[in-house]
């Protein structure tokens, strides 16, 4: 019995592998990130006047080398008081906000530290000008995380983390209007976050965290395009019913389609991972994945590394391949036109990309996101909104994977009855 279904299993699979239209597709596809990712950055030209007034222009590499180039003094380094200090001391020329008056008072004026004496030389500002661009990095997080320009004047090691906390988190999480509990639960995660952060250089990792959404896209118009057909075909030549009349027509065959089915997304989630996370490394560069996640991520409250955050996303992403595969092939049993269900996937995909239900509505909004055309938001990694479940707290992810797994038997069981009831 096992031989039997293994060797229709076989024969399903290689039906779908070697038709035309799947060569054709993924390599398509290939082609189509390859293209955008590096054709795209070595097209792209950035051009500026350096101080003594020339102008130099970089392709889009050039310009990424020269950015890594920028901080690889940094790299390594871990943002405390005596990284804070240097970046100070590099800035203290920078425009600063002075209160005047009571506090609390609201008056302030913007002034100018002096130069020392006033007077300064040209090597002394050219020494200056090289300072600011190599703690440029840090300044900019600094930045970020406190929300105030000039806050590299006063801001020390604790009060900077003590900011992300109170200027970011907080404000997070009042805008997805968690409860008590889930604000909790974040908390004891954030104290599982290794502080203070390493810097580092991350880029291409990070750029793979934002392409995530666009890989959403190609999977499923890859599944739908070669899987849409697997039922559909039968019933368009009319092969249907001397299928279901034959040996294993009304049993074994339908699951060996469907497992056949399921392994061809699998396989095409895992490649089209691969070439997106190439693609991305080869232009940004493979360095920073051992980088915490709060360097470009600072909203994540998750103790994670960068390639960690990655490949956790990449295991979703593989999920979703299997997913997508079995709602395909349900809907190729049930509308029967394969057209019909590349119409359905293809507009569902956009359709829910490009409309976002307000945070305000707090249950509705939570489980739209948990869509496997939202799960692959990068922001899914900061979403704090949590299930509860027996008194388990389940996360995004979490919740994603248990209902994928429920709806995707219950589509395979349904699909089983349509198949079942053809004969009749």
């Amino acid at each position: 019995m096992m031989n039997n279904f293994l060797t229709l299993y076989g024969y399903e699979l290689k039906k779908i592998v070697k038709r035309r239209i799947a060569i054709n597709t993924l390599a398509t596809l290939t082609l189509a990130v390859i293209y955008i990712n590096i054709g795209g950055t070595l097209n792209t030209f950035h051009s500026w006047n350096d101080n003594d007034g020339n102008v130099i222009t970089m392709n889009g590499f050039e310009w990424l080398d020269y950015q890594k180039e920028k901080t690889k003094e940094l790299n390594g380094q871990v943002i405390d008081d005596e990284l804070l200090d240097k970046v100070r001391e590099a800035y203290k020329n920078l425009y600063r906000t002075e209160y005047h008056g009571e506090a609390g008072s609201g008056y302030s004026s913007m002034t100018v530290v002096e130069h020392g004496d006033g007077e300064e030389s040209i090597e002394e500002a050219e020494a200056e000008i090289r300072s600011q661009e190599l703690y440029n990095p840090i300044y900019a997080y600094i930045q970020r995380l406190t929300g105030f320009y000039d806050a590299v004047h006063i801001i020390r090691e604790e009060t900077l983390y003590e900011s992300r906390q109170d200027n970011l988190l907080e404000q997070e999480w009042v805008f997805l209007h968690l409860t008590e509990a889930e604000r909790l639960y974040w908390t004891e995660r954030e104290n599982d976050v290794e502080k203070p952060f390493t810097y580092g250089y991350a880029e291409g990792w990070n750029e793979m965290l934002d392409s995530f959404m666009y890989a959403n896209i190609m999977l499923v118009l890859a599944i739908a395009i070669c899987l849409s057909s697997v039922f559909a075909d039968e019933h368009l030549k009319r092969t249907d019913q001397l299928i279901l009349c034959s040996r294993h027509g009304k049993g074994r065959l339908f699951f060996a389609k469907t497992a056949a089915s399921i392994t061809f997304g699998a396989l095409c989630s895992v490649f089209m991972f691969i070439i997106f996370l190439l693609s991305a490394l080869i232009v940004y560069g493979a360095e920073g994945s051992n980088i915490v996640i709060q360097i470009c991520r600072p909203l994540c409250s998750r103790s994670l590394t960068m390639g960690q955050a990655v490949f956790l996303m990449g295991g979703i992403y593989v999920v979703l391949g299997i997913v997508h595969s079995i709602l395909t092939i349900f809907l190729s049993e049930a509308v029967k036109s394969a057209i019909a269900v590349l119409g359905i996937m293809m507009g569902g995909m956009l359709f829910t990309m490009a409309y976002q239900v307000p945070y305000l509505h707090r249950v509705v909004s939570q489980i739209y996101e948990l869509l496997p055309t939202r799960i692959l938001n990068v922001e899914q990694l900061w979403d704090g909104r949590l299930v509860t479940v027996f008194g388990l707290q389940l996360t995004n992810y979490q919740t994603a994977i248990i209902l994928y797994a429920a709806v995707g038997m219950l589509l395979i069981w349904k699909g089983n009855r349509i198949w079942q009831k053809l004969k009749n």
